[in-house]
């Protein structure tokens, strides 16, 4: 691989640790706002939506973790 595209992947890595931060404080944000939730709430519809939403969010991010490791393989 050039230098050119090493380069290019590295922004690409880049924007994919700025998504993996964001992701990262939405599924934090939406965790702690379940937590807020009296116990009751918590196991209501909503409450489990909002566990749901967290979970996606956790298996989303461990995904771009995963891309992020193998684009950084892929560059050494």
């Amino acid at each position: 691989m050039n230098n050119e595209r090493r380069e290019r992947l590295r922004s690409v890595i880049s924007a994919l640790n700025d998504a993996l931060d964001a992701v990262n404080d939405l599924r934090d944000e939406e965790m702690d706002a379940f937590d807020a939730l009296p116990e009751n709430f918590q196991e209501s519809e909503r409450g489990m939506s909002m566990q749901d939403a967290a979970d996606s969010m956790e298996d989303a991010g461990d995904r771009i973790s995963e891309a992020i490791d193998s684009l950084e393989d892929a560059i050494t």
